[in-house]
């Protein structure tokens, strides 16, 4: 999904576990940050950043997604800054990345992670985002 000249993305997800986000520079390459929201069989949050291939941000967060209920989320990266909150943009902040070396965030994937409890994501998201 293509997200160039926008610095948040709003979305709602009902998964089990493992909702990821890919956030990239550019439209076919390798992603920049990747974020994990209920990882661990739904018990961790965290931000990864591919320049430096490690996990830069990471909290125990259980059941942070549900089977049942849709939630709501957003994620930004204004000014190099990787934020993950729930609710509405910019309320509820539960985690935050600051990049030294900060890239640019053109596009998203959103996919749902393999694990022992395996679910098929529902993701929802208005077609109108933010600035």
């Amino acid at each position: 999904m293509i997200v160039d000249e926008k610095t948040y993305f709003e979305f709602r997800v009902q998964a089990c576990s493992g909702a990821i986000l890919a956030l990239y520079s550019n439209y076919w390459g390798w992603y920049n940050y990747e974020i994990g929201i209920g990882l661990e069989d739904n018990s961790m949050l965290m931000i990864y950043d591919d320049k430096i291939y490690t996990v830069v941000r990471e909290i125990v967060y259980p059941d942070l997604l549900s089977c049942w209920v849709e939630r709501q989320f957003w994620v930004s990266w204004k000014d190099g800054v990787v934020r993950i909150g729930q609710g509405l943009y910019p309320h509820s902040q539960l985690l935050e990345y600051v990049d030294p070396a900060p890239q640019a965030v053109n596009s998203i994937s959103l996919f749902s992670a393999y694990d022992e409890y395996y679910s098929d994501g529902v993701w929802e998201f208005p077609a109108k985002q933010g600035t």
